[in-house]
């Protein structure tokens, strides 16, 4: 049995004993901490959001893996499950945050930054 399978069958029996609870959609924490959506670089991947005082910013995930697909949101990594919903889901989320001029902390990347839209792409601007 390889370490795949094995962590298949830890995290089965963890669902199976209610130690880990699977959410759909978007799933409120509190007040402050959501759980959104942004399937396609793994079934089920999430987004978390975090929104306080007026102002949201977003832990990415696997959402972003190169800096290119921030101008390029359209470009997937050769490691997306279905690389048209990842696209999809990239959009969904950059283009939110740079409505309300959030911020996003790139989980891959080296910098955080306010998402603003750059040509058909987006940008990160400094430090919050």
């Amino acid at each position: 049995m390889d370490r795949t399978d094995r962590r298949v069958r830890r995290t089965r029996r963890a669902v199976q004993d209610a130690l880990l609870d699977l959410v759909t959609g978007v799933h409120r924490i509190d007040d402050v901490v959501r759980l959104l959506p942004a399937p396609g670089h793994t079934p089920g991947h999430l987004v978390v959001e975090i929104s306080d005082g007026g102002r949201t910013a977003v832990i990415g995930g696997d959402l972003i893996h190169h800096p290119l697909q921030l101008s390029r949101p359209d470009i997937s990594s050769s490691l997306c499950d279905d690389p048209g919903q990842a696209a999809v889901s990239r959009h969904r989320v950059l283009n939110d945050l740079a409505d309300r001029e959030g911020v996003f902390l790139a989980t891959h990347l080296t910098r955080t930054g306010t998402v603003r839209r750059k040509g058909a792409g987006f940008t990160l601007l400094g430090s919050p």
